[in-house]
Order: structure tokens, then sequence, then C-alpha cells
């Protein structure tokens, strides 16, 4: 049975811990002159109020300085004599996006595969992706690429166009329908920017809102990471020609099209990419029905009416959208785990600041790498094989080669439907509290209470 002694918290940091109820308050003291990061007063106290509303109330009357705010609530601040305190600069704030969760075109665990040849070992490395229940149906989002191992008798593609291809096409017409600075301007109260992909925005290094993406130029870098690699790379993946994407280039429905990295709201265009796709209206004026997971994620409650939103945008197209809810941690969080996830999920997967260096590799929650663990629930070699390379490459101008290669892929294959990317801060009196300088991380809100500047 715990006692109170069982919470000894020890460390070095400026603040020792006071008085402490659990799901009530916390007390934390200042350390005087403390030797690298002195707090500007002497005694911080977090209380749980659970309401929005409350804690503003509470602000005003002086019974507490800040407060958590739902983005709802942004526009009464100064009515109340209260002010919003962004406590993360602009490029630390989280992203969110549409994750296309499913789309595994690998039969490579690289993960086991790169320990093998390293350690001269001979684990299975083998994984059998059309084994998944997200191939069990033709989802009109997801692209089989496993010809006759697909489970599925695939019989709604045009003529000539293959299954990957026409998953393609509807993950960019579903792009096009968000309306990215829609959520900005009404859900976040006119604060933080559109992104276009997890790992790409304009807050981003290397951001380039003038440049598309063709079929021959995602070819051409298969070609390119078909010989040598500065790492293990190609002797685990093989070559890039060989990777089972590969052959799609050549059969694009647009060989010529040139796919944004600017992605604009465009009904028109999204509706032309679903009719291209073959999935026109029908007399019921529906094309698909698809599911889309939401929950108070990274960026808060208002996660929710954010995928609400990208729903809403789907709709007018003649998407049906079923929203499901199921708890996140319990139930999503297994299938993304297992790779059986089959729908989008709105949330940050990875990427969490626009501080992502371009000369990084992708998360490894992106690749193979991940395994067993959680991941974004998409597996390509392609993928894996820039994480294996950047990371492996000392230099740096070939780190951003491959990287500006990687960004290029993503895109033509919107692994992302990238939404927007909100800041993070809390409200506070200004009678009684100056600014909060925090710090980057996915809680972001709380951090480093030493770096409050209280009004003098």
């Amino acid at each position: 049975k715990g006692t109170e002694t069982d919470f000894v918290p020890v460390g070095s940091g400026p603040w020792t811990v006071g008085e402490w109820k659990p799901e009530d308050r916390g007390t934390i003291h200042a350390v005087p002159d403390h030797w690298v990061d002195p707090p500007h007063f002497g005694t911080f106290i977090v209380v749980q109020v659970p309401d929005t509303t409350s804690r503003m109330a509470m602000m005003q009357t002086g019974e507490i300085d800040l407060g958590n705010i739902d983005f709802g609530k942004f526009r009464e601040l100064e009515s109340k004599g209260l002010v919003f305190l962004q406590t993360m600069s602009d490029k630390d704030t989280m992203t969110l996006s549409a994750i296309w969760p499913g789309n595994l075109w690998t039969d490579l665990n690289a993960k086991i595969a790169s320990k093998n040849l390293k350690a001269g070992e001979s684990e299975d490395a083998a994984i059998t992706p059309w084994l998944s229940p997200v191939y069990e149906v033709d989802h009109a989002w997801i692209g089989c690429p496993w010809e006759s191992k697909c489970p599925y008798t695939d019989t709604d593609n045009p003529a000539g166009m293959s299954d990957m291809e026409q998953a393609r096409l509807v993950r960019w017409g579903l792009s096009h329908a968000i309306d990215r600075q829609g959520i900005v301007d009404v859900l976040q109260a006119g604060l933080g920017t559109p992104i276009y992909q997890e790992l790409m925005g304009p807050l981003f290094p290397g951001w380039r809102p003038e440049r598309t993406v063709t079929a021959a130029m995602v070819k051409a870098t298969h070609g390119k990471y078909s010989g040598k690699s500065e790492t293990q790379a190609a002797e685990v993946l093989g070559p890039g020609t060989g990777w089972i994407e590969y052959k799609e280039y050549d059969n694009a429905a647009e060989p010529n099209h040139e796919w944004p990295w600017l992605i604009e709201t465009d009904l028109g265009e999204a509706n032309r990419l679903l009719d291209l796709a073959g999935y026109p209206k029908g007399s019921d004026g529906v094309r698909f029905e698809i599911k889309m997971n939401k929950y108070n994620c990274e960026t808060g409650a208002v996660c929710l009416e954010q995928a609400d939103a990208v729903a809403a945008g789907w709709e007018e197209l003649g998407v049906k959208v079923t929203m499901l809810t199921e708890e996140y941690g319990a139930v999503v969080v297994p299938r993304m785990r297992d790779r059986t996830q089959p729908w989008p999920v709105v949330k940050n997967c990875s990427v969490e600041t626009a501080n992502y260096p371009f000369d990084w590799p992708p998360p490894s929650a992106d690749s193979t790498f991940s395994r067993p663990a959680w991941g974004c629930s998409f597996e390509n070699r392609f993928l894996d094989y820039m994480y294996m390379e950047i990371n492996g490459t000392r230099d740096k101008a070939k780190r951003e080669d491959l990287h500006l290669d990687m960004v290029d892929y993503y895109y033509y294959w919107q692994l992302y439907s990238g939404m927007v990317q909100p800041p993070r801060g809390v409200a506070a009196n200004p009678k009684t509290v100056v600014s909060w300088n925090s710090r980057s991380t996915a809680a972001g809100f709380w951090g480093r209470p030493q770096h409050i500047i209280p009004v003098q």
C-alpha cells in the first residue's frame, strides 16, 4: 500500500516540490540563486480546473494568473481583460495532419534486415502486408500493389489505371478539399498557419511554395537510389528501380501533371481528381464512404472540431464521412502499432515542430524501423532508404538533397494531408504576467515555469 513518503522527487532543477494533492493542486518552490535557470518568483501553484469558462473567471478575479484555454474562447479574451501568451515560438508549435495509414508497400522489415547484415544473423525479416486487415476490402484511399496477393477483387478502377494510382488520386482530391486557412481563421482565431505535409509548410526550413512534383521527377529519384549507397541501405533494400511503387510512375493518369507543394483549397480540382479516379457521384450524390478517427489530440480539444472541418470539406465532394471517436490509446494505437488501421486519423504523427532540419531523415515512425512499436502505419522501401541513408551520410549538402527527394515523395504519394500548425500557449491576466517563453514539447503549455516573467 502506497504512502505519502513514496513520492520523494530528487533533481537538480530550479524548483523543489511542496504540497502535492493529486487531482487537486501541486505546489513548487523556487531554488534561490539557482546556478543555471533561476526563477523570477518564489512559488508556482498548479490548480486543477477542468472547465475553460471557470478558468477565465478565476483569471479575471485574480484567483489564478494563467490557464489553459480552448481555441473557441480566444476571441473572448480581450473583452474579459485577458490575453493569450504564446509559450512556444511559431516554429516550435505542433503540426496537425490527416494521416493515411494502411498504405503498406514493402515486404521487408528493414530494421531486422539491417541488423542481420551488421551482426551476421539470420532472423526472418520478411513481412506480409497483404495479410493485414487493411486489405480485406477495397478502400478508395488505400492502394494495394500486391497484385494477385491482394485479397479483394478490384472492380472499380478506370481502364488502365492501377489500384495504387487510383488511391493516390483520391488522397490528392481529398487533400484539395481541406480548408486549411478556414481552420486557422475560424477555429484558431486567426492564429497559426496552414501546412501541406506533416514535415513541410511555410515555417519549415527548405519551404518552396512554388515547387511542384511530377511522376518523372519521383521516378528519377528511384533511379538515383539504385546504385551504391554510403550506408548499408542499398544492400539491405535493393535498387530503387526494384521497389514496388516504381512501376507506377509510367502508368500515372496524368504523367505531366505538376503536383504542388502549396496545396490550395480547390473543390473544383478535388472533384475533377475523384472523377478521374473512377468515383463519380451516384444518383444519391455519394461517391464513396470513408471513416475517420478523431480524438482530443495534440492540439487539444479543438482537434475534434479540426477533424470535423476536414470531414465537412470531404462531404462537399460527395464523400460520406463517418467520424469515429474510439478511445485513441486503447483502440487506435494498437491498430497503428500492428499496421491494421485502415482509416485516416487526424493528429500529429512524429514531426512535432517546424524546426525540423532540412537535412534530417524521416521519423522512424514513417518506416519499418519503428516495428514492432507504434508507427504512422504506412511503410515503403523509399522511406526506409531515406531513414538509413540520411542518418549515415556525413555531408550536409548530400543530406539536404536526400531530404528534398524525400519531401517530393511524400507529396507525390500524399501519405499525409497536412492541415495546420496552431499556436501553443496559455491565457493570462496581463496585470500579473508579462510573458512565458517555454520550450518545444508535445505538451507545450506548462514547460519551464521559471521562464514566466511576472509584472513587477
